[in-house]
């Protein structure tokens, strides 16, 4: 989660700082809020998919494309005694609004 903030850090302070000496703070305090909260929505939220709904999916979940925003939504990855599992993973918007 920290690696989603750090890049934003690497912006939003310069910009800060150019914006104090020009007189403009509450504009860069709006636009770093505005920037906050949009990394919040948009962090991506996974969760793991039972082995009773991995079977009945149609097409099968290793054929399926769907992609959400920026990633997509049915990726493999690692379990816990390295065996791989299927996750569902959508962005915290998408899953709030949409599940």
């Amino acid at each position: 989660m920290a690696f989603l903030f750090i890049p934003l850090a690497t912006v939003v302070f310069p910009l800060a700082n150019l914006l104090k000496r020009k007189m403009l703070v509450t504009p860069g305090i709006v636009i770093a809020c505005f920037l906050a909260f949009s990394v919040f929505l948009l962090r991506p939220v996974c969760a793991p998919i039972g082995d009773q709904s991995l079977k009945r999916f149609n097409p099968p979940i290793e054929e399926r494309q769907d992609r959400d925003f920026t990633m997509r939504i049915f990726q493999e990855r690692d379990g816990q005694n390295g065996d791989e599992k299927w996750h569902q993973c959508k962005t915290w918007v998408s899953r709030f609004f949409f599940f």
